[in-house]
């Protein structure tokens, strides 16, 4: 993160032809780390432990922020790899259709 920008780890602009997403995120050794999904007016789209269950819908043309390890308003989780941030993937699939 830059130190005035924002607290995101990973920010997406999207096409106002996007309107769901896909997406799974793992550290170096493979575990599972929670992340949020947030839109650009700063409403939590979803809160996940590694990956999503399935299509997730966002207005389209929306800015997407992912926050990674930690919450924004620090919720408590019990996904494996938890607050501690590694080396890992981050992998988001756009789509018009669910």
């Amino acid at each position: 993160n830059e130190v005035l920008g924002t607290y995101a780890c990973l920010i997406i602009p999207t096409e106002a032809t996007e309107a769901y997403l896909t997406a799974k995120v793992t550290d170096t050794h493979g575990q599972p780390v929670y992340f949020e999904v947030s839109s650009d007016n700063g409403s939590t789209v979803r809160r996940f432990c590694g990956e999503t269950s399935g299509p997730v819908y966002f207005r389209p043309g929306s800015t997407l922020e992912f926050d990674v390890g930690l919450s924004r308003g620090f919720v408590q989780h019990d996904c494996p790899a938890n607050s501690i941030k590694t080396i890992g993937t981050i992998r988001v699939t756009l789509s018009n259709l669910p």
